[in-house]
């Protein structure tokens, strides 16, 4: 999410503190919570496996766009994906097949 500070959105603009995006007369303005965090919150609600994890947060959604190439560790498919470790910490990132963060070993 984004850190504390003032921001734009849409020409207006907005105040985030601690991870709480409001508009000048104190509505909310949205959320700042993060993909991964999200992820995290759905492992910690229901208790999921990680395999379990990797499907909800990649494969259901790209299913549900009918984007046929990717989704998938497969050749053929677009090599878009993030390596993370068993608490959910970012190694790298992969985009096209090539390393764009981080470090894999």
């Amino acid at each position: 999410g984004l850190k504390d500070g003032v921001y734009e959105l849409g020409g207006l603009k907005v105040f985030v503190e601690n991870g709480v995006a409001r508009l000048s007369n104190g509505s909310l303005a949205g959320s700042t919570l993060t993909f991964i965090n999200a992820v995290r919150n759905f492992r910690k609600f229901t208790r999921a496996s990680l395999k379990e994890l990797a499907h909800v947060s990649s494969y259901n959604a790209i299913s549900n766009l009918s984007i046929e190439d990717l989704g998938r560790i497969k050749e053929g498919y677009i090599a878009d994906l993030v390596i993370l470790d068993r608490d959910l910490n970012l190694i790298a990132t992969v985009k096209k097949g090539e390393v764009v963060y981080g470090k894999i070993s």
